[in-house]
């Protein structure tokens, strides 16, 4: 896992994003999500976000062909580091989880601080050639 990804991830369990609402306390701007508009919590800007979850299936579909995995073990694996199911290996899961982890995570502020559009597309067939280049190491 790179250092980058460790610090995000971190940020994530310590529950120290910077998340809208409280953005909005601190400069004046709308306290929703800036991709749905929604009411952002953790949840919603890790995976929850309508925005978001597409990336997440599209990068788990490809990567665990034939597995389904529920957004409330998703949801404990990244928030809190639960144990991911018997089916999906921790090395793999901490390899995926911290190649899509960091690319949201960019896409979202590059948005944000840049005005960077949030192409799913984009953002998915780069996680996918990062995890490509971890399997073929």
């Amino acid at each position: 896992m790179s250092p980058y990804a460790r610090t995000i991830w971190y940020k994530i369990l310590t529950q120290m994003v910077p998340l809208q609402p409280l953005l909005a306390l601190l400069h004046p701007q709308d306290p929703k999500c800036a991709h749905c508009h929604g009411e952002e919590d953790l949840a919603h800007f890790v995976y929850l976000c309508p925005k978001k979850r597409p990336i997440w299936e599209a990068v788990l579909s490809r990567h665990l062909p034939l597995h389904f995995i529920r957004p409330s073990i998703l949801l404990d694996f990244v928030l809190y580091l639960r144990s991911p199911p018997s089916y999906l290996p921790l090395a793999k899961a901490l390899t995926l989880f911290s190649a899509i982890i960091p690319k949201l995570w960019s896409a979202h502020w590059n948005l944000k601080i840049h005005a960077v559009p949030f192409h799913e597309f984009t953002i998915t067939k780069s996680i996918n050639k990062q995890l490509g280049s971890f399997a073929q190491s």
